[in-house]
């Protein structure tokens, strides 16, 4: 029945638009029309960490395998242009919203992706952080649940620490359970 259905803690919708989704957010989580969102984008250096992940090495490796046979020397710059695009277009997607109620991750420029999260389901929030994004004052937000991992990438740090301060204190304060 739809008591049922409301009493999921997660929902995933695959194949439809916008107005879709948001139509079915409405009924499985009215918690977010009741306060307005926040959004936190991810940091442009995000680009530049899949460009080098997912274009620059597989380019590489493509233009090595050119001295055996010239043809992948063709397929490595198409894989470079290809792989700076999506790139390009999949960090304006990344973001983290959240309100009092829910937070919310989307990402995905292909295949939208957004996991809507009530903060009392979070158990545990960490912040990590390497020595590339050091220099930047960037961090990763890892939100853990009892169904895994989810993260946001790239984050701006004092954007992220005032994040963690909040859903720590949710989490702390709700007298909801998680399970």
């Amino acid at each position: 029945g739809s008591k049922e259905a409301t009493d999921k803690q997660s929902l995933k919708v695959p194949g439809v638009r916008q107005e879709q989704l948001e139509v079915v957010q409405d009924y499985f989580y009215p918690e977010l029309k009741q306060s307005e969102l926040v959004d936190y984008k991810a940091s442009p250096f995000l680009i530049l960490q899949y460009s080098m992940l997912f274009a620059l090495l597989p380019a590489l490796m493509l233009a090595g395998a050119g001295f055996f046979a010239p043809v992948f020397w063709s397929l490595a710059v198409l894989w470079l242009i290809s792989g700076i695009y999506f790139s390009y277009r999949f960090q304006p997607t990344v973001k983290l919203s959240c309100n009092r109620e829910m937070i919310l991750l989307s990402r995905g420029w292909l295949f939208p992706e957004t996991a809507a999260l009530k903060y009392f389901k979070i158990q545990n929030v960490q912040i990590s952080q390497n020595i590339f994004q050091k220099r930047r004052k960037l961090v990763h937000l890892n939100l853990y649940t009892a169904a895994g991992r989810l993260r946001m990438l790239q984050m701006n740090e004092q954007e992220a620490r005032e994040v963690y301060n909040y859903v720590l204190y949710r989490i702390e304060s709700t007298r909801q359970d998680w399970m």
